[in-house]
């Protein structure tokens, strides 16, 4: 063998690089086993936020110091080492949509043309069932609503698109270029913001992608457990704004209008209330009364009443802020308006009502504090506080400032050890804050973030140089949650979630766990198979297996990637189809053996001979790999990697490695004592001669047969589409105890109505997986929360258990939701057409990659119509098995495992045409069936033990990857099974029968 000694040296770099980089997992897993041991207590409850905490306190540190050559913080062991994906860790994925409508909106200065705004709702509704941009549509709806004479450059012929060059005579052209710029450069703006604050979010591994092509951007934070925050970080608009603060005693006389207002009418309800009372006018009375209701706002009202009398404004302050004190106990809010939290909805109702508006000066505005502040009772109970604020605005009623002159921000602590954020503004933002800091001294400004109330300090002194510190009764997260989001900016257009999913840590360790089990079982089974059969042989191929095995688990720690279950199933997968190599080396040098040619003479022609094919199906392979990964998303694209990086693994391991092996095992020649059989095995499946092409007619029936019932059961019965395919929501539920799936579906029936849900067993019997339609088309956030709030409601009332919210301990009696997932309508139609274009896109490649490399065209059509019968074979067995009972579901990890069928068989096909190839060439004349037939059963061996090794692994798979990876399993498994069957009695037959008419003549005659 040539370049033995490159073989060798490149064996022991990957072997050293990939030690290496697995070494950061190592450091990383250990110090997380640390974190879990400070947060665990006595009891054995895991407390999230405290583990973050110390995983926080350890970020910036030195953790690493491989040969004491270069330090490694966690922040930076974490950028390197083999992240887990969140079904292995928990954790949640979102897929954000940048809004087009809100962009064209604005592009058009909110125009308020009817034609306009129609178009703009009818291309929505257009885009539920096209592919085309939304861009596009809304053209095409603008066009064919519009009246003569009016014209895109009438809408947007406005100032801010004057840079652009749009005027009124500009051409449709010229303003749907002018809007394609200005949507892809939101887009890319969100992304960017976006990335800045998940970047700063805090979670290990955050991962966010821009899918091109569309205006979608994909996040996934492992290890995340509160998914409010998360929601709220990523639509947040970021609104930021600093305004001028009116005091109370500024406007005194204003509120004392409303108040004065608001008591005639509590007087009225009094009198009507108490017909015979005489003293409901006595404002002590009301407020008496108002006490006694609970009703903090009516308390409030009641003393500003009493404290209104006064003419004075001053007197008016100290009576009002009097009052509060003594009922609130609230001394330090002595300049402010304070009220429960359980009040603020009444406050803001009165302040919302137009005769209250029109008391107030128009540049008034009533804005709440972001966060409210407990504060004890006289009873040693705990009362939440939150103060309104007037906010003066401009002359046009805008802000004092925007917070697009924020150019940078950051959380630490101040002098008095408080959480804290440190701004600083651009050049524009340092001279109008200078300006605006010296003519306000000893004035509050209050930090704006949409419409909350951040921070509203004092201004002390002129703040020349643009920096400032904004200080509160912050959280340590809620001080980096600020930062991020003032450093980002404002997004240029609203965000709204289409698909989510949530997986609990919990889950996490059990996927984690039945991952681990696959893998070793796999291997295990392998290993004992290839040493029964192959003798010394098999033991340099389990050689080779553990080299391969441990080469992509460093090669994915050195790319980043992240491991999660379907790449696990696709390692698993690779462990059974990387035998496959070893076997036609083995195969053919035994072939040889039995010939009569010397064991290093066998050998190099083994190695020769079975090159071609080795190499033409991991290419057919490789080309569904490639595809799953373009076109894929989530996990679909972590198990096309994995794929990928098997695939050059095993190839390098098994043509390169064990040759280098055994050559040097072999090195005595003949003396040697190399074997490739056992007794047992040493003369299975030789000698076989069998007429397979003769049976074909027989295989057309039976294969027409199964394929005809299935798509009868498929168009009548149906298949159970997931979430992925038909839009909705899903949870996985874990129960203390089992839970009848049939009775809870039953009486989840009136919590969602008219939507079609499933309630089925999730791998044990007190786990359940729900899916509904129930709002489906409601994507935004609380639609979510009321699907959630209707499935609490209907489980609580029919199981009679608690509801433990996710990331809380689950206590006996109580019930949870371990993950879950939302689909909209509009992005299960995109996954259901990027699904066909994968199967389409992946036929084509392999029709053009067969006809190349075999130059015939009846092969590449003999290879495709296998691939369609075995794609029809799965799809039939799915429907099959849903009317008997077993129901998988149809999902993204489906297609997965339909294109990876597509190419285990097609590389099953390819070595049976190779040996096809190799035959005719050798037999010129012979009768084609004759050749065809002597091709298979020379290698029908290769075949069977590769179909086995790899149909034992999934089976491992089957029962133990889980139930996530359940149907996945099942199409393989079926998928091998038919493609074992299709390569010999489907793809070789169509060859014969497309390549010449004699062929049947003779048939005729030899009958």
């Amino acid at each position: 063998m040539r370049g033995k000694g490159f073989v060798v040296f490149l064996t022991i770099i990957v072997t050293l690089l990939s030690v290496y980089f697995l070494s950061f997992t190592l450091v990383s897993r250990n110090i997380k086993e640390q974190a879990n041991e400070y947060a665990t207590d006595a009891e054995g409850n895991l407390n999230y936020s405290l583990r973050q905490k110390f995983l926080d306190s350890v970020r910036y540190t030195t953790v690493y110091s491989p040969m004491s050559l270069t330090e490694y913080t966690y922040e930076k062991v974490q950028d390197v080492e083999l992240n887990l994906g969140l079904d292995l860790q928990g954790g949640m994925s979102v897929t954000l949509e940048v809004s087009p409508v809100e962009i064209i909106r604005a592009l058009s200065n909110n125009s308020q043309d009817p034609t306009f705004n129609e178009a703009l709702v009818l291309a929505r509704q257009k885009q539920q069932s096209s592919t085309a941009s939304y861009l596009n549509l809304f053209i095409e709806s603008f066009n064919e609503l519009a009246g003569d004479g009016l014209t895109l450059a009438n809408i947007f012929a406005v100032a801010r698109n004057s840079e652009a060059g749009i005027t009124p005579t500009s051409s449709d052209a010229q303003v749907k270029e002018m809007l394609g710029k200005e949507i892809e450069q939101a887009i890319n703006r969100s992304y960017t913001i976006l990335e800045t604050r998940i970047n700063r979010f805090g979670t290990s591994q955050p991962n966010i992608t821009l899918l091109e092509g569309t205006s979608r951007i994909q996040i996934e934070l492992p290890g995340v457990d509160d998914q409010a925050r998360v929601r709220k970080l990523l639509q947040g608009s970021a609104k930021l704004e600093f305004w001028e603060v009116a005091e109370i005693g500024e406007i005194g006389e204003d509120l004392q209008a409303i108040n004065n207002l608001l008591v005639e009418e509590k007087k009225a309800e009094q009198a009507e209330a108490e017909m015979a009372s005489t003293e409901a006018d006595d404002t002590t009375d009301a407020l008496a009364d108002a006490m006694a209701e609970g009703d903090s706002a009516n308390a409030l009202d009641g003393a500003l009443g009493s404290a209104l009398a006064e003419s004075d404004s001053a007197a008016f302050v100290d009576s009002v802020m009097g009052s509060i004190s003594d009922l609130f106990l609230l001394n330090r809010f002595q300049d402010r308006l304070a009220y429960e939290v359980k009040d603020t909805a009444r406050i803001n109702e009165i302040f919302a009502r137009q005769d209250v508006k029109a008391l107030l000066p128009p540049n008034i505005r009533m804005l709440w504090d972001v966060k409210a502040q407990e504060f004890e009772t006289t009873d040693g109970g705990t009362m939440a506080i939150l103060t309104l604020n007037a906010i003066r605005a401009g002359v046009r009623g805008e802000p004092q400032l925007q917070g697009d002159v924020v150019n940078s921000a950051n959380s630490d602590f101040n002098q008095q050890g408080e959480p804290a954020v440190y701004m600083r503004m651009n050049a524009q933002g340092t001279r109008d804050w200078r300006r605006i800091t010296r003519e306000n001294v000893g004035k509050r400004f209050a930090i704006v973030l949409d419409d909350y109330v951040y921070s509203a300090p004092v201004i002390n002194e002129e703040i020349p140089n643009g920096s400032s510190v904004i200080s509160g009764s912050f959280t340590i997260d809620e001080a980096k949650d600020l930062a991020n989001v003032l450093e980002a900016g404002s997004l240029p257009a609203p965000v709204r979630i289409v698909e989510e999913a949530f997986v609990g840590p919990t889950l996490g360790k059990v996927a984690q766990r039945e991952g681990i089990t696959s893998i070793i079982a796999g291997l295990a089974i392998v290993v004992l198979f290839m040493v029964f059969y192959y003798a010394k042989g098999g033991l340099v191929a389990n050689v080779a297996l553990l080299f391969n095995v441990f080469f992509i688990f460093g090669i994915l720690a050195n790319l980043g990637s992240a491991l999660t279950l379907p790449g696990i199933a696709g390692i698993v997968l690779t462990i059974g189809m990387s035998i496959d190599a070893n076997v036609l080396i083995f195969e053919r040098i035994r072939e040889e053996l039995r010939n009569g040619v010397t064991l290093k003479g066998a050998i190099y022609d083994g190695y020769k001979k079975a090159f071609s094919s080795i190499f033409d199906a991991n290419v057919t392979t490789l080309l569904t790999a490639v595809i799953l990964y373009v076109l894929g998303a989530g996990p679909i694209k972590g198990f096309a990697i994995t794929l990928m990086v098997g695939i050059f693994c095993s190839f390098f391991s098994a043509v390169f490695i064990t040759r280098v092996i055994i050559e040097w095992m072999t090195r005595k020649g003949d003396k040697s004592k190399m074997s490739f059989a056992t007794p047992f095995s040493r003369n299975w499946l030789t000698g076989l001669n069998i007429d397979f092409l003769g049976k074909r007619k027989m295989a057309y029936m039976f294969s027409g047969g199964i394929i005809a019932v299935g798509m009868i059961l498929l168009f009548t019965v149906g298949l159970n589409y997931g979430v992925d395919f038909q839009g909705g929501r899903s949870y996985v539920i874990t129960f203390p105890e089992s839970v009848s799936a049939t009775q809870l579906k039953e009486a989840l029936s009136d919590d969602f109505p008219e939507a079609s849900s499933e309630v089925k067993t999730f791998g044990a019997s007190n786990v359940l997986k729900i899916t509904t339609t129930y709002l489906v088309n409601d994507e935004s956030a609380e639609g979510d929360q009321n699907v959630l709030n209707a499935l609490i409601a209907g489980v609580t009332d029919f199981t009679g258990y608690t509801y433990a919210a996710p990331g809380e301990s689950r206590d006996e009696g109580e019930w949870q939701v371990s993950s879950s997932s939302k689909v909209g309508a509009t992005i299960a139609d995109d996954i259901k057409r990027t699904a066909s274009t994968s199967g389409i896109v992946a036929i084509i490649m392999i029709f053009l990659y067969i006809l190349v490399r075999f130059e015939r065209w009846q092969f590449s059509l003999g290879a495709i119509v296998a691939l369609v019968h075995d794609t029809l074979v799965v799809f039939s067995a799915f429907a099959i098995a849903n009317v008997l009972g077993k129901s998988f579901e149809i999902d993204q990890v489906f297609v997965a495992a339909v294109l990876t069928i597509i190419g285990y068989s097609i590389n099953d096909t390819v070595v049976v045409f190779d040996r096809i190839r190799e035959t005719l060439g050798n037999r010129t004349k012979a009768d084609m069936v004759q050749s065809f037939n002597m091709a298979i059963n020379t290698t029908i061996s290769r075949t069977l033990i590769t179909s086995i090794t790899t149909l034992v692994v999934v089976v491992v798979l089957l029962i133990f990857g889980g139930e996530v990876l359940r149907g996945f399993s099942f199409a393989l498994l079926v998928g091998i099974l038919v493609g074992t069957y299709s390569s010999i009695f489907i793809a070789a037959p169509v060859v014969v029968d497309f390549t010449s008419k004699k062929v049947g003549k003779k048939e005729k005659k030899n009958a």
